[in-house]
């Protein structure tokens, strides 16, 4: 006689099998006391580690500069009619956020929002950032 259709077995669930390894009351009773003791213990770490050093955030005040963490180094960037120029890398933020400026009044004209208004300002920030 041909073979029964998949469908005309009895489903898994009819089965008994023995539970699988590992997953007995007890076990996850000491699985349980394991995490609360590591918990305990990074608790107990963290207080005694000294104080971590705050991460250098990846953005600047400035507008048109990020950080660049891969270089150590502030970048400026500008976009104009949605492509993305590429101005260069500086150690000071104000210089970059200088670069974006002049990019800015070349392409953008004289009205666009920038860092600096006049020279001055740009040789204050400087100051404020070598201190």
């Amino acid at each position: 006689s041909p073979a029964a259709p998949y469908y005309a077995y009895p489903p898994a669930t009819a089965y008994s099998y023995p539970p699988p390894p590992g997953s007995s009351h007890q076990t996850a009773a000491r699985s349980n006391n394991k995490r609360n003791i590591d918990a305990a213990s990074d608790s107990q770490e963290e207080k005694n580690s000294p104080k971590k050093k705050k991460k250098k955030k990846m953005y600047s005040q400035f507008v048109g500069v990020t950080f660049n963490r891969t270089h150590n180094k502030y970048q400026a960037c500008i976009t104009h009619y949605r492509k993305q120029h590429y101005l260069g890398r500086y150690k000071l933020a104000a210089d970059a956020a200088l670069a974006y400026d002049e990019s800015a009044r070349l392409l953008k004209g004289p009205n666009w929002k920038t860092n600096f208004t006049t020279r001055d300002d740009y040789e204050l920030a400087k100051e404020r950032e070598i201190e």
